[in-house]
């Protein structure tokens, strides 16, 4: 039976194209689809973390602020970018974590690097 990755299973692996997308284990998350990503920021291309189909075991208990404090403080170059966000309550709290938005039109992105937050 397969059993997903850890967030630092996955993370920990980082190779060319092996795997570069998965759906990984996080504590206080039912689903969390992540991948090795590269976007353009300020101009220039950057490879990140990209954190795309969140689901929140319980949403609007401080799991996001967990998660990206558990990224920050174990892998501290990371940038985090957060796709395609449609949840007005999830876009401000990105706001409020200093996340960056780059994009104007739905559904918007944001990135994070640490010391931005």
């Amino acid at each position: 039976m397969y059993k997903q990755p850890t967030l630092k299973e996955f993370i920990d692996s980082k190779r060319p194209l092996y795997p570069s997308n998965a759906y990984v284990e996080f504590d206080g998350f039912d689903a969390l689809y992540v991948r090795h990503g590269f976007h353009y920021i300020d101009g220039e291309l950057i490879s990140t973390l990209d954190l795309a189909n969140i689901t929140a075991s319980n949403p609007g208990s401080g799991t996001f602020t967990k998660l990206v404090d558990w990224i920050f403080e174990n892998y501290p170059d990371t940038i985090v970018f957060v796709e395609n966000v449609f949840n007005h309550r999830f876009e401000g709290k990105l706001d409020r974590m200093g996340f960056i938005q780059i994009n104007d039109e739905r559904p918007y992105c944001y990135w994070l690097a640490k010391g931005k937050e």
